[in-house]
């Protein structure tokens, strides 16, 4: 099964952003699931803020400084493997000099609704993880982990974090734009979390 390739450049700094037309190859319309996506959207995330500035402010605690960071997964679902028996459905083509190549996707295709839906169920797995074990006030959005944390904790926190990660095998950012350090303003998805109190 062929899915064309393609190439779109997002955001200011025209970030490469590589798709395999699985809608053209059919692939998308033999995909069916039985549940529901379950996403913690920017909704989710502002409740948990809010919910935490709430708290602070019923127990008086005005000493209580929380800040926010969002870690970030690196190629997320290029780190999920398709399996060998379904990479005959994961085939990506595309013309160079006017001669088509082909390639077997060996990872998860950017364009298949199967791919979206086996990666939330992963990114979730994390998110519980992270929970349980380090007791931190975080959600997920896809490849995304935004993290509420008093300022006291904040170092610690990333440390733990990413050893998480790192012991699942996770590639994830950890310095550039997608690694930045806790801050009273923090961003997810466009969205400006302020948790100053000011």
């Amino acid at each position: 099964t062929l899915n064309p390739r393609f190439v779109l450049f997002q955001g200011s700094n025209s970030k490469v952003r590589v798709i395999d037309d699985a809608k053209q190859g059919s692939v998308n319309a033999a995909y069916s699931s039985t549940i529901k996506l379950q996403l913690q959207d920017v909704d989710y995330a502002a409740s948990m803020a809010f919910e935490i500035m709430r708290t602070s402010s019923q127990l008086d605690a005005q000493s209580l400084e929380w800040m926010g960071k969002t870690f970030d997964l690196s190629k997320a679902y290029k780190q999920l493997a398709v399996l060998p028996e379904h990479q005959v459905h994961a085939i990506v083509g595309f013309p160079v000099k006017g001669v088509w190549r082909f390639y077997k996707s060996i990872s998860l295709p950017f364009g298949c609704t199967g791919s979206v839906y086996g990666f939330v169920r992963v990114s979730q797995a994390i998110w519980f993880i992270v929970s349980k074990t380090l007791h931190c006030i975080t959600s997920h959005y896809f490849d995304d982990f935004p993290t509420i944390e008093r300022t006291e904790g904040c170092k610690v926190l990333t440390l733990a974090f990413s050893a998480i990660l790192d012991l699942l095998g996770w590639e994830h950012a950890k310095e550039g734009d997608k690694a930045l350090g806790f801050a009273a303003a923090f961003g997810l998805l466009g969205v400006t979390f302020d948790l100053c109190r000011d």
